[in-house]
């Protein structure tokens, strides 16, 4: 499956220097419900994960972020990637609802997205899941939602697979739309993330020496649970497996494919291109045994991501990041690889560019904030759950109707945040915590 070779090759690659370009390329690769515990990379024991030696050989070449932070479900991280804001800015903050729910609310093709802000140098794809807009039946955008976000066009499912299907992943509803207009919608059999990264290829090679921003969003390993080809995994994996399990091998089949992508981008092209790989939110709770609080909470396990890029200027690669990070700086980072101007409409965006290229940089970021909401749209929210920490402390408020409730945690001795502090603080705990208050009230919609 996997030689130590062509591992070396690529770690030979990403460390050269290739010829220095005004524009770099960017590959973006999202995965969907992935958090640090399912990342073998970041070493954390809490459960067991699966082999993923490409993502392992990504951060032995580059630089794995220990302190990322993603918004606790799919649509919001994605928005906030894309526009450089907080949800409460965009009004996303829970999953759109292709077919109705959720407010009925979809990102706001007039914004300023970070594939408009690529448009005037780079080749522009999103391939895989989008997730992002509604059915024009109900008032959306539809299929043709990420060309009008700025795409020069996509390819994949327009929203998740079928749920409760095990075959989802093999007989799916793929869109293929770009910018001049034209669309198909298609019933596809091949497995979607092998598919996702076929199309990647694709555009890629078509793009020539062309500098090109590729957003690859996965499927994958987001339900539905499934068995891999079996030429993807080294897991014993079968239908009647656990989630977890099942889970475990979505993730290694997506890494073996992320290794084929790289394999198949020619040596001359990956020199210049930066590779930032990144989860969307926490593992789902049905595949983490005995944990419930995960994904779709601002619990640790709902908005602690792997972060992990290697590119073309890395200086001292194998090393960590302790520096808070938020989904929303990726705009302003992306446009720093890209060699363009960040534009002022990406009002929460803070480069962490300068992390790369400097092991001494020094963090641009004292707190980091995320939050989930329902429904989309506008306040008043029905349910609102937030966190904002710093280097230390976290501070969680959950805000069913009228009722806010409080949780303080010292991620420094507790790093999955499950004892809460409060109500018993210290003089200098109560300092922080009305610290932390008061960021969140300042960030309040």
């Amino acid at each position: 499956m996997l030689s130590s070779s062509l591992i070396l090759a690529l770690g030979l690659l990403l460390q050269a220097p290739g010829v220095p370009q005004v524009h770099d390329n960017v590959l973006v690769i999202l995965a969907d419900d992935m958090g640090i515990e399912r990342t073998p990379a970041y070493g954390t024991t809490v459960v067991p994960s699966g082999p993923t030696p490409w993502l392992d050989a990504l951060a032995r070449y580059g630089v794995l972020f220990r302190n990322a932070y993603a918004e606790p479900l799919c649509s919001p991280t994605r928005s906030a990637i894309l526009t450089g804001k907080h949800p409460f800015r965009t009004g996303i903050g829970r999953g759109v609802g292709y077919n109705g729910g959720a407010g009925n609310v979809e990102g706001d093709p007039a914004e300023n997205s970070l594939a408009d802000a690529l448009s005037d140098t780079h080749r522009t794809a999103a391939i895989g899941k989008w997730h992002l807009s509604i059915n024009e039946n109900l008032g959306g955008t539809g299929f043709q939602h990420p060309i009008l976000y700025g795409f020069n066009e996509h390819r994949g499912p327009i929203a998740n697979l079928k749920p409760n299907d095990p075959n989802g992943y093999f007989n799916y509803e793929k869109n293929i739309a770009d910018a001049d207009g034209n669309q198909q919608v298609l019933v596809s059999d091949a497995y979607a993330t092998s598919d996702q990264v076929d199309d990647a290829l694709s555009l890629i090679e078509r793009a020539g020496q062309e500098p090109w921003f590729v957003w690859l969003a996965f499927n994958a390993p987001h339900t539905p649970f499934h068995v891999p080809p079996s030429d993807l995994t080294t897991l014993h994996v079968e239908s009647s497996s656990s989630n977890s399990t099942k889970h475990r091998a979505a993730i290694q089949a997506m890494d073996t494919e992320i290794g084929r992508l790289l394999q198949s981008i020619r040596p001359s092209v990956l020199q210049r291109t930066w590779i930032i790989f990144l989860g969307d939110n926490g593992s789902p709770d049905s595949a983490l045994p005995g944990i419930s609080d995960a994904k779709g909470t601002a619990h640790e396990y709902g908005v602690h991501i792997p972060l992990i890029i290697a590119g073309p200027r890395v200086l001292g690669p194998g090393r960590e990041v302790s520096s808070l990070v938020g989904v929303t700086d990726l705009f302003a980072t992306v446009c720093d690889m890209a060699g363009i101007p960040t534009p002022p409409s990406a009002l929460d965006s803070v480069s962490f560019y300068d992390h790369l290229l400097d092991p001494h940089a020094i963090p641009r970021r004292m707190t980091v904030y995320s939050e989930t909401f329902q429904p989309n749209g506008p306040p008043p929210y029905i349910f609102h759950d937030r966190t904002v920490r710093d280097m230390r402390f976290k501070l969680r408020e959950k805000s069913p109707a009228i009722l806010s409730q409080y949780s303080f945690f010292r991620l420094a001795t507790d790093p999955f945040g499950e004892q809460d502090l409060l109500p018993a603080l210290t003089p200098a705990q109560t300092t922080v915590f009305n610290s932390l208050v008061s960021e969140l009230d300042g960030l309040a919609p």
